[in-house]
Formats: structure tokens, sequence, C-alpha cells
């Protein structure tokens, strides 16, 4: 945020660049965040709706760092994460913290690239009331479709080579849809009303 970058280059021995950032997140160490791109959903981190405080994933004054080769992913699973500990980040420096942050070290091999994609990949209606929900792709084969609530817990999984499903015991909520289709993959965030 604004006027932190002193403090900032102080504890990581290094500056930041905001680049285009308009505005700040303001975040306590006990909050979930969902990392998106327009409507596609990149990457998740703790349980969205729940307060984080005293959880396996509570990095309040801390941090959280992804483990290399785990994600980015969808759904968030907590060992796929390394934590600092609560409180970590009250030394002077980085290099002063009993667990100091892990910049730079983050690897993935096994990262979906752009062309794995599920190109021509549609959604719809969204937000879907009656349940029926149009799930459409260029290809006629067989589609595994994952929905997965705001806490990361799958609700509905079905192979099928159908466009239209029924999720009529849906709650009305928020859910993430994933899709899986000749070894390629499409995420989007749903809304049931």
């Amino acid at each position: 945020a604004t006027g932190q970058e002193a403090d900032f280059a102080a504890f990581f021995g290094t500056g930041f660049s905001t680049g285009n950032a308009s505005g700040a997140m303001f975040i306590n160490g006990n909050d979930a965040i969902v990392l998106y791109e327009n409507t596609l959903i990149i990457d998740v981190f703790g349980e969205p709706t729940v307060d984080g405080a005293g959880s396996a994933w509570d990095y309040t004054d801390g941090w959280a760092y992804r483990n290399a080769n785990t994600g980015p992913s969808g759904t968030f699973t907590v060992g796929n994460w390394t934590f600092g500990g609560v409180g970590n980040l009250e030394a002077t420096t980085n290099a002063a913290s009993t667990a100091p942050y892990p910049a730079k070290t983050y690897t993935n091999t096994l990262a979906i690239s752009q062309q794995q994609l599920l190109d021509g990949f549609s959604l719809y209606p969204n937000p879907v009331r009656g349940g029926l929900l149009k799930v459409q792709s260029p290809s006629n084969t067989v589609k595994n479709i994952s929905i997965f609530d705001v806490i990361g817990q799958q609700v509905y999984q079905r192979n099928t080579t159908k466009t239209e499903i029924n999720i009529s015991n849906l709650k009305a909520g928020l859910y993430f849809v994933k899709v899986q289709q000749d070894g390629k993959i499409a995420t989007r965030k749903l809304v049931v009303e």
C-alpha cells in the first residue's frame, strides 16, 4: 500500500513495484484470497466466506507460500502451502525471522500451459436459475465436470457427453466449475440463484 514502500524495503532488503495497480488489498492474515483473470479462476487460497483465525491456513502477521509444482488451482488444498507461522513477520528483517519468507523459490514444472486450456468453452446461464446448466465445448468427447463450493468441497461430479446438466440439488450461492476434456481444462465461477 502507498506509504509502506520503505517498510517493505527495510524488511525484505529490496523494493517493490506496484506496476499498474490501482488499489490495495486489505487483508489481515485470516482472509481467503481468490485470484481471477476476468471470470477465470486462476488460484484459490483459504476458504472463502470463512474467518481463518485459528485455522490450519491462518497467516496473521505471517506468510503463506505455495509449494513448488502444486498449482495454480481452482480449489484450495492446505497441504499445497507452506506457512511461516502466525506472527512470523514481526521480526526487524526477513533474514532475522525464525522462518524467512522464501521469495523467488517457487517453480512449477507441472503448470497447465496456455495450449492446454479448453478453448471454445462456455457455461451458461450464469447466474443459473431452475437447475439446468449448459456446459459446451467444441468437442463431443466425454467431459469430466466437477463443481466445488466456496470452501473447496466437491458437490457435483459427472462424466458426460451431454451439454446440459441438472444441478437443481445445489443451494443458492457461489461455486467453482472445473471441466476437463481431451487433456484440457477450464475453470469458471458459477452463481446459483
